[in-house]
């Protein structure tokens, strides 16, 4: 993982940490207090969700790039090498 990538989890792991902190401690009666927390968790699960998606889209991008690179980099040393072989047999 990127140390970018680190970076952004420990921070959304931070203002997760420090929503619920500040819920915990707001003077609210407790259902409010609940209900304030499930939302700031479900809008930190929903960050966290749209991170990892974007990461694997553009882990997806490279593997697909790289393959790519691979089958065209083995098909031209597949065409040298048969060439070689018929001027061999010529």
């Amino acid at each position: 993982m990127k140390d970018s990538s680190k970076i952004v989890i420990a921070l959304f792991a931070g203002v997760a940490a420090g929503a619920a902190l500040g819920i915990l401690f707001a003077p609210e009666p407790g259902e409010d207090t609940r209900d304030n927390l499930s939302r700031s968790i479900k809008k930190i699960t929903d960050k966290v969700k749209d991170f990892a998606d974007n990461e694997l889209s553009k882990f997806n991008e490279a593997k697909e790039n790289v393959t790519e690179q691979v089958k065209e980099k083995f098909e031209s040393k597949k065409e040298e090498f048969e060439g070689k072989i018929s001027d061999q047999n010529a």
